[in-house]
């Protein structure tokens, strides 16, 4: 599987934001302003923390799963700042959200600018546990890109694209769709959607189509978009109808659902964190998720796969995780 990551100097943080103005008038808003900056993972947040930084003349901070979180709270002060990662401040468990708490103190008594990203999915998490969007009550939201963006995105960015071809016209409407139950798995017939676009009178052209499943699939973020371009293309071309998301419709369970959860809502974790809460039995989630493409290994640290975005998503939601 491709592991393809969007560069942050391709991307326009204008073009990320609703407002083309949204990060000017915010850092613009008070010299002191508190402002988050929240997207999906690979969405392109990067890019945003990217224009702050030039903007404010800052000093920036990376957080990542082994990171000393004293760094971040000791820098806030009264010079500008940008904090990039900042789910890497709590662990959900006991005693976990002590870094966090210390931070969002700090910044409630900052001097100068701070300028935060945070993993959209952690964000929700901490405003419905922490009230962290209370102290922060400045969020900037990374916005999906529609289709035609996405294709100039992979025009400027991939070395060689694929040959794009239409669909066969004599293919089914209909395509199955298996779940499993209780330990029995059913065929579910349901709507083959770009099948569909390929059939309409006024149908776009084969790359217009793929590209319109792609925003479709990866609700817009560029990084899921061009992971699963190089993912889903077989022998240099692709169809519409090729572009899905790896991974299973089987449900794997609560417990495993929940540590998918903990691993898309920080990005990158390292596997002890995971055993301190699940146990051994992790090893065995992560074995599943990494054989689907949804998660990769690399030593002790489990990251997301861009392309398996959409699935860990669906999975955790299906299960109404927070």
């Amino acid at each position: 599987m491709s592991h393809t990551v969007v560069r942050t100097d391709a991307l326009s943080p204008t073009a990320l934001l609703s407002d083309d103005d949204a990060l000017a008038a915010a850092l613009d808003d008070s010299d002191s302003a508190s402002v988050a900056v929240v997207g999906q993972p690979f969405a392109g947040r990067e890019a945003v923390l990217d224009a702050a930084e030039r903007r404010l003349g800052a000093r920036r901070i990376e957080l990542g799963p082994e990171s000393n979180a004293s760094a971040a709270i000791d820098a806030v002060g009264s010079a500008p700042l940008v904090v990039a990662n900042c789910q890497h401040l709590f662990n959900r468990e006991v005693g976990g959200f002590d870094a966090l708490r210390a931070f969002l103190d700090a910044l409630s008594g900052a001097d100068s600018a701070v300028v935060t990203g945070w993993n959209s999915y952690a964000w929700s998490y901490l405003a419905a546990i922490e009230n962290v969007d209370a102290t922060i009550p400045t969020a900037l939201t990374v916005e999906g890109l529609p289709a035609d963006r996405l294709f100039e995105l992979a025009r400027r960015t991939v070395d060689t694209l694929p040959t794009f071809r239409r669909d066969d016209p004599n293919e089914s409407l209909i395509s199955t769709r298996r779940y499993t139950i209780r330990g029995r798995t059913l065929g579910v017939p349901v709507p083959d959607r770009a099948a569909i676009t390929a059939r309409r009178a006024d149908r776009p052209s084969p790359m217009e189509a793929v590209f319109e499943r792609l925003a479709a699939v990866s609700d817009g973020n560029p990084g899921v978009a061009l992971a699963l371009l190089e993912w889903c293309r077989d022998d240099d071309e692709i169809r519409p109808s090729d572009v899905e998301t790896p991974g299973t419709d089987a449900s794997p369970g609560r417990e495993a659902a929940f540590c998918l959860r903990i691993v898309l809502a920080s990005e990158r974790v390292c596997r002890e964190r995971l055993v301190e809460r699940l146990g051994e039995r992790v090893e065995r989630f992560l074995n599943r998720f990494a054989r689907g493409g949804l998660l990769v290994r690399a030593g002790d640290i489990v990251r997301l796969d861009p392309a398996g975005v959409p699935a860990a998503v669906a999975i955790t939601d299906r299960e109404r995780i927070l």
